[in-house]
Parts: structure tokens; sequence; C-alpha cells
């Protein structure tokens, strides 16, 4: 809407007539300055504060760049530095004639192989480089890093550990392979469940046979039907944790139940064993009501 047009007095009217109204158009001209003024300043503000804000978004994102960027660049520079290393390692003659390597050779890889052990490289690597699990173990990794590293349980075995001590670092297959006696398997501390993923055993008698007991035995899967035919005592196999429920169903009567140590709820409320069979079993039916 054109004010100017909206507001200029006509003809018609009187000099102070026109004059008041000619005096607030100019007031009206007067406040859209100012207004159109304001606007302008905020749209500024605006775009000021827009600028800076992109500024500082770009400043931190260069720096994430660069700080990211020396990073990689630092593994980079790691990574050709143990790979010179190793590839230094794996092209020295095992001797100077070709046939067993000297004690100065020897000393000089033991030297090269501590060195990285200091760098904080891993087993691994040392694998990687052609060090046996002994030379390893030499220079003071552990029988854990070595299995991490990727040297197997005859290895492992042959640079000196012992049974015990593969176990506490986390070797629980091949035992078998590697001509472990179960013996030697259990001296160490395996369980029942273990020596039989290995393959010691064919039934849970090769298990009892062994030294497993029945709570072992159990612990490892096998049922009490099983533990019945390895030759365990009822007696045995409730201490294993076997229930009431088990033992009826692996064929023992109620008075053997009640002799291995059962109680009347046991019997009749879990294994669902008769009255009868409760009174042959020697209970009296004057003590039901305290069942």
């Amino acid at each position: 809407m054109d004010m100017d047009a909206l507001l200029s007095p006509p003809a018609h009217m009187d000099a102070e007539s026109k004059r008041c109204i000619n005096a607030l158009l100019g007031k009206y001209r007067e406040l859209v300055t100012r207004v159109e003024a304001g606007e302008e300043a905020v749209a500024r503000q605006v775009q000021e504060r827009e600028e800076a804000l992109t500024r500082k978004v770009e400043e931190s994102e260069q720096t994430v760049t660069r700080n990211t960027q020396a990073v990689i660049e630092q593994l980079r520079a790691d990574n050709r530095a143990l790979q010179s290393r190793i590839d230094e390692l794996v092209s020295q003659p095992k001797s100077s004639g070709g046939g067993p390597a000297t004690l100065a050779e020897l000393r000089a890889r033991r030297t090269a192989l501590a060195e990285i052990k200091v760098e904080g490289f891993g087993c691994g690597e040392a694998k990687a480089a052609g060090y046996t699990c002994a030379d390893a173990k030499g220079v003071g990794y552990s029988c854990q890093q070595a299995r991490i590293g990727g040297y197997g349980l005859s290895e492992a075995r042959e640079a000196g550990w012992s049974l015990r001590e593969l176990r506490s670092a986390g070797y629980v297959e091949g035992l078998k392979a590697a001509c472990f006696t179960i013996g030697e398997v259990k001296a160490a501390g395996y369980s029942c469940g273990e020596a039989k993923a290995n393959g010691y055993f064919i039934t849970c008698s090769d298990a009892k046979a062994a030294g497993y007991s029945a709570q072992e035995a159990r612990a490892a899967g096998y049922s009490v039907q099983e533990v019945k035919a390895a030759g365990y005592s009822l007696q045995e196999i409730k201490a294993a944790g076997y229930s009431a429920q088990e033992v009826k169903a692996a064929g023992y009567s109620c008075t053997e139940a009640k002799q291995a140590g059962f109680t009347p709820a046991n019997c009749e409320k879990e294994a669902g064993y008769t009255r009868q069979e409760l009174l042959n079993a020697g209970w009296s039916q004057q003590s039901w009501g305290t069942w």
C-alpha cells in the first residue's frame, strides 16, 4: 500500500489540516526509515555471527584433521621401522658357513628379539620374524602372550612351560594330540569337562578311572545313568547334586534313596515314590505330617 498517496491531503482541504497531515506523513516516513535501518543492522549481526561460527567450525575441522594425520603418520613410521627390523632379522644368515648358527649369531638374534619386546611389540611380531616359542620365552614373554601371539600348545610345551602353566595361560585344546597323559592333564588342574572335550574319555567310567569325582562328572555333562553305570555310589551321586527325581529315573529304589540320605520329602514330593514305597523303605506313617 502506498502510504504517501493514502495520507496526502486532498486539494479542497484547508491549510491547517494539510499542515497536520503533512506532519504526520513526515513522522511516518521517519519511522519507516528507522525500521528499515534496524532490520539492516539485525541482518548484519546475523550474518556476522554465521560467518564467525563457520570460521570456528572450519578451524576445528582443520585441527582434528591435522591431529588425525599426525597420528596416522606416526603409526606408519612405527610400522615401517618394525617391518624394516623384521626384514633385517629374517634376512640374517643362520651362520656364515651355512651350518648351525654361531654363538655370536645366536646372541645377536636374541638381543634383537629383546629389543623388539622392549619396544612394546607383541609375541605375534616375534613369531612373524621367525623366532621360536623358546626364543620368545627366553626374552621374557609370558605363556599367555605366547598363546595370544599364535604359538601352539606343542611349541609352548617344547619351550619349557609346564602343563599347569599352559592351562593357566588358556591352552585347553589339543592336549591329547600333544601326547599328554590323562594323569598329567588331571594333575595340571584341567576339569573333567575339558578332559572329556579333548577325547580322553569314551564313557563316564574312563572319567572315574582317571580319578574325577561324581560331582566333576556331573559338571562335565554326564547323566545320573552314566554315573551309575560308571560305578559311583548313590551317596556320591547325591553329594554330586543329582536330584531325587533323577535318581528314581535311573532305577534306584526308595530304600536305596533313603540309605543315600534323601529325605521323605525328596522321595515323595520330588521323585514321586509312593507312600507304600516310603513305608517299605522304613519311614513310619506317623511321621508323614512332618514332611
